[in-house]
């Protein structure tokens, strides 16, 4: 393969990783190179159908772990990277709180396998997936959104986000030639999502007209964010000209939604009559509320989510339909 760019991708197979994939591969001159070991958190089959509908002959996938320190070395020795985009990691705050031990092998070993390779390699560029979850139930951060504005996390998942950030700090100082960027994303949605997150398990139910369990009494406030948001904002950080050592930056929509009126607004698109609704005690590791705060996107890259949440939710519930109907 003869490219320009060759970019790293790990987490290739998943909804982010394949969604930022799909869109770097319109570069006709770009080779992007996967990594993702395909574990079992959700259905394999949909992490091959990832892998699918980004089959070209500019991408290759490698099937294997990120804490794997042989063979990630390896897959850095045999390509010269002009980029890396690091998405893997073990999912699930209510996972991580059942399985600390899985979340930081992947989130915390695995991340400081592919930081030193990064700068084993002198790659210059390095993106990674950090989380709104560092911010715990703190509104300090969200104003701010500095490296030092996160007090409290409320999971070992957001504890293996934040370890990222703090060491890519240190790391910035120790190699500063190399250009690292920490990317906080907001409840993240839409075609291809995973079917545990909230608007792809709330869409199912009430589309089938199933029971729909619902932690906590529906007040609490999440800020979704639309996949296509998260994709054009990231490579336009990633393609930037101007020039940090590390910097973080958040990406969400900026208006936060209860749960209990996100299901009105899903029901409006696919079930009206719905009422099937169950709720439960508030989960260990939830927090009340995420809000981005966007300024430093806009200010930096003149950049924001185009997505409110009707209209990311009516792009979704479209192609949820037109995928049901098709199988």
């Amino acid at each position: 393969m003869i490219g320009k760019n060759i970019i790293l991708v790990t987490g290739a197979a998943g909804f982010i990783g394949s969604s930022l994939i799909y869109e770097l591969l319109k570069g006709e001159t770009t080779i992007v190179v996967g990594i993702d070991n395909i574990n079992s958190y959700y259905d394999i089959a949909l992490k091959y159908e990832n892998l699918n509908r980004i089959k070209n002959d500019r991408f290759v996938n490698y099937f294997i772990d990120i804490s794997d320190v042989v063979e990630v070395n390896k897959i850095f020795n045999q390509w010269v990277f002009t980029e890396v985009y690091h998405l893997a990691a073990q999912a699930g705050v209510r996972y991580s709180i059942n399985y600390p031990h899985d979340t930081i092998k992947t989130n915390i070993l695995g991340f400081q396998n592919i930081l030193d390779n990064v700068v084993n390699y002198h790659i210059p560029k390095f993106i990674y997936a950090s989380s709104s979850s560092v911010y715990g139930d703190t509104t300090e951060g969200e104003i701010n959104n500095e490296l030092n504005s996160c007090i409290l996390q409320k999971s070992p998942y957001a504890v293996t986000k934040r370890s990222n950030e703090l060491m890519t700090s240190t790391y910035s100082l120790l190699y500063p030639d190399i250009k690292m960027t920490g990317l906080r994303f907001f409840n993240v949605y839409g075609p291809y999502m995973r079917p545990d997150l909230a608007i792809s398990k709330f869409t199912k139910s009430i589309l089938n007209n199933e029971e729909l369990y619902i932690y906590g009494n529906g007040s609490q406030e999440r800020d979704f964010t639309y996949i296509d948001d998260i994709v054009r904002i990231m490579i336009t950080i990633m393609n930037s000209d101007k020039k940090w050592n590390h910097e973080i930056f958040n990406i969400g929509c900026g208006h936060p939604i209860s749960v209990n009126n996100l299901i009105e607004i899903i029901k409006n698109y696919t079930n009206p009559n719905f009422n099937k609704i169950i709720y439960k005690d508030s989960a260990l590791g939830d927090v009340n509320k995420t809000l981005a705060v966007n300024d430093k996107i806009k200010e930096w890259f003149n950049e924001e989510p185009k997505y409110n949440i009707n209209r990311g939710l009516s792009q979704y519930i479209n192609w949820y339909k037109n995928k049901k109907e098709n199988h």
